[in-house]
C-alpha cells in the first residue's frame, strides 16, 4: 500500500503520509528513469537516474513534507511532498523551454489541466520537477561511497538540501535533513 495505514487528524484536517520505501519504488525511481530517456549520453542518463538522486529527492520529501503529510504548506505558498514554490516551479519551467527532449518527457507527467495545481496530488509530476530542480544545479551530488558511514552520506545530502534547494535557514537546516531522514525513512 503506498499510503501509510494511519490517516492522522491534524489541526481539523485529514493527514496521510507515504510510505518511505513505497515513495522510493512506485514514484522516485520510475520518475528519474523515465527523465533519463531525454539524454542519448549514457553519462547524463546515468546522472539524471542514480542512487544518490534517489537519496536526496526522498530525504527532500521527508524533510519538506514528512512524506506527503503536509501537501499545502503550513503558514506558506509551497506544494506537493516536495513542497514546490510557485516561482520554483516557474524557474523549472522556463529552464525547461531549451531543453525539448526533457520538457516533452517531463510535461507528458501533466494530466491538461494547470501544472502548478498539479503539484500537489499528481506526484509523478511533483517529483519530476523536483529532480529538474535538482537537475539544474551545477556542483555534483554527493555520492554515498565517498564517505566511511551512511550517516556521513546522509548529513552531506543534507548540507546539498540547505544550500541549494532550501535556501532558508528559517525553514530548516542539514541536522533537521538527518533527523526527518531517520525519522520517516529508516
Amino acid at each position: 500500500m503506498l499510503l501509510d495505514q494511519k490517516i492522522v487528524a491534524a489541526n481539523g484536517r485529514i493527514c496521510m503520509q507515504i510510505k518511505a520505501k513505497s515513495l522510493l519504488i512506485t514514484v522516485i525511481k520510475p520518475v528519474c528513469h523515465h527523465l533519463s530517456r531525454a539524454f542519448e549520453d549514457s553519462k547524463k542518463r546515468d546522472l539524471m537516474d542514480s542512487a544518490s538522486i534517489h537519496d536526496l529527492l526522498l530525504g527532500t520529501a521527508a524533510k519538506e513534507s514528512h512524506l506527503g503529510k503536509y501537501l499545502i504548506q503550513v503558514n506558506g505558498i509551497a506544494l506537493g511532498p516536495w513542497q514546490i514554490e510557485p516561482a520554483t516551479h516557474d524557474d523549472c519551467c522556463r529552464y525547461l523551454k531549451n531543453k525539448s527532449n526533457l520538457k516533452d518527457i517531463t510535461y507528458n507527467l501533466l494530466f491538461g489541466i494547470s501544472s502548478k495545481d498539479q503539484l500537489i496530488w499528481n506526484v509523478f509530476y511533483s517529483c519530476a520537477i523536483a529532480r529538474i530542480k535538482y537537475w539544474m544545479i551545477p556542483a555534483p551530488l554527493p555520492q554515498e561511497n565517498a564517505y566511511l558511514t551512511k550517516e556521513q552520506y546522509i548529513h552531506a545530502l543534507g548540507e546539498y538540501w540547505d544550500k541549494w534547494y532550501n535556501c532558508n535557514p528559517k525553514h530548516g537546516n542539514a541536522r533537521e535533513f538527518v533527523e526527518c531522514w531517520e525519522k520517516y525513512v529508516e
